[in-house]
């Protein structure tokens, strides 16, 4: 269950991340009932932009909306990123509006996101982590840096508490050490729909996420994300 407390707070964070302005037309593809599709939307309205909504991923239709409507934002998953930097259909339209590209919901291959930046003519794809549980992201690349490492889902974000813990003692862990990333903070969700004890297995008594995922920060406290623990 995720509040209307969590989504406010998420889309002020994550307005902080773009301290140039937020790209104005967006694109509105990912699925509404999924948290990051949902964010999408609300964030259109947020910013007081223009979102153009489409209903499934048709490829020409896809690119045609781009170039008709100048979309200088969209939001892609992997797929969609290998369909950008691959098919020969991008070739026939125009589009040179877009600006910023941000991909989620699951890690973008190196190869993959260098072909479809220079395709589409981008300095960078954002990339960033989190999920339902977190409203959607907790890390995302800080503005203020270049050259991300390859395979870091970025800094903590304002308003989250992060941690890396051994997964046997739940101890806290330095630079360097992976273990299971734990969260909190007014992005944790209110919980399970009717199911306490999932939401007591995810969310410990000092309010702290378990995510489930294994990760490390470097001496930069960029993060990293690199295996499963467990299926939520």
């Amino acid at each position: 269950m995720l509040t209307h407390f969590n989504y406010n707070t998420t889309l002020g964070v994550l307005n902080f991340s773009y301290p140039n302005g937020h790209p104005q037309v967006g694109l509105l593809l990912l699925p509404l009932h999924h948290a990051y599709g949902l964010y999408g939307g609300i964030q259109r309205i947020f910013i007081g932009g223009k979102g153009i909504l489409l209903k499934k991923f048709d490829q020409n239709a896809y690119l045609k909306t781009i170039q008709e409507y100048k979309i200088e934002r969209i939001s892609i998953v992997p797929s969609m990123a290998n369909f950008l930097a691959k098919s020969e259909l991008v070739n026939k339209y125009d589009l040179s509006s877009v600006k910023s590209i941000s991909c989620g919901a699951a890690p973008l291959s190196d190869n993959i996101q260098h072909s479809v930046m220079k395709r589409l003519k981008v300095d960078s794809i954002r990339q960033g982590y989190g999920m339902t549980e977190s409203t959607i992201a907790i890390l995302v690349p800080p503005s203020n840096k270049e050259n991300i490492p390859p395979g870091s889902s970025g800094c903590a974000l304002p308003n989250i508490s992060i941690k890396i813990v051994d997964i046997d003692t739940g101890r806290s862990l330095g630079p360097m050490k992976a273990g299971e990333l734990w969260c909190r903070g007014d992005m944790v969700m209110k919980g399970y729909f009717n199911n306490p004890e999932a939401t007591r297995n995810t969310i410990d008594e000092h309010g702290w996420l378990h995510t489930g995922d294994i990760a490390y920060y470097d001496h930069d406290c960029l993060f990293y994300i690199v295996d499963r623990l467990k299926e939520l």
